[in-house]
């Protein structure tokens, strides 16, 4: 398998629900096409700093050579308490909405079609600016082999000797090895 990312921002779907929502009533909930990034908070220009949760679902499909690596959500930035779940299991939460963030959700998944779903918790208030609320950045999914460098796994540190010559430390953080 060849790593590849692959935007995933488009054809997502949201509802706003009040703190505390479990996943199980959502079903009940209206959802509006979406695509990212997205503020719902700024849908009320009256009210900036409402408190609420703000809900993102979507359907990836997946082939049994996709399962056959590692399968990897990246969000660039969610603001401000996520949780992601896959097939109705959670995957992580993210507490800090001003950076990046992903899972490995391989053993999640399914072949065929599955559920991706994004609580977005804001509680106002929580900002002396505006925040605004949602997934706010990209979102890509990670395809990658069994054994692959981690995101942001690579760390170089160059130092010049007496000598004039440079000694260069390269660190690597590899998945999946035994």
């Amino acid at each position: 398998m060849t790593a590849t990312n692959i935007l995933f921002n488009d054809e997502w779907q949201f509802c706003l629900t009040d703190i505390g929502t479990e996943p199980a009533a959502l079903s009940d909930m209206h959802w509006y096409d979406e695509e990212l990034p997205h503020d719902w908070l700024i849908n009320d220009t009256q009210n900036l700093y409402k408190t609420g949760e703000g809900w993102y679902k979507r359907s990836l499909f997946v082939t049994s050579e996709d399962l056959s690596g590692r399968i990897l959500i990246n969000f660039d930035g969610v603001y401000m308490n996520s949780t992601v779940f896959v097939n109705g299991k959670e995957a992580g939460t993210w507490t800090y909405g001003y950076s990046a963030f992903e899972y490995d959700i391989t053993g999640l998944l399914q072949t065929g079609d599955n559920e991706i779903l994004v609580r977005v918790k804001h509680e106002a208030p929580n900002s002396r600016w505006y925040s605004g609320a949602g997934i706010f950045r990209d979102v890509v999914m990670k395809y990658r082999p069994l054994t692959y460098i981690r995101t942001n796994g690579v760390y170089i540190h160059s130092e010049k000797q007496e000598d004039g010559d440079w000694l260069t430390e390269i660190d690597t953080d590899i998945c999946g090895k035994e």
